[in-house]
């Protein structure tokens, strides 16, 4: 399985501790990769890449909802127009 997600729609200013104490209440993180609004998290397992999941949508901040998503290979990795249109997705 994907052990990676993609975070994208992460508000400017967010410190990388703030966005691992977030996701590591999902397991243990491998190593995260921040760049500006988006970032990828690789888990040690992919049962937490999956479970992490659940983050999608979630409002880190007033009005900022992060995309959150298996980061899979077979896909080129997400530019920031689709972690934008990730973050802007509405809700079912």
């Amino acid at each position: 399985g994907c052990q990676s997600v993609f975070v994208g729609g992460i508000p400017p200013g967010l410190a990388a501790d703030q966005v691992q104490n977030l996701f590591s209440s999902y397991g243990q993180i491998a190593n995260i990769e921040m760049k500006k609004g988006f970032a990828f998290i690789d888990y040690d397992s992919a049962a937490c890449a999956t479970a992490a999941c659940v983050l999608d949508g979630y409002e880190i901040i007033t009005g900022h909802k992060l995309g959150v998503r298996l980061n899979l290979p077979e896909h080129k990795k997400p530019g920031l127009a689709d972690a934008a249109a990730a973050a802007k997705r509405p809700r079912p």
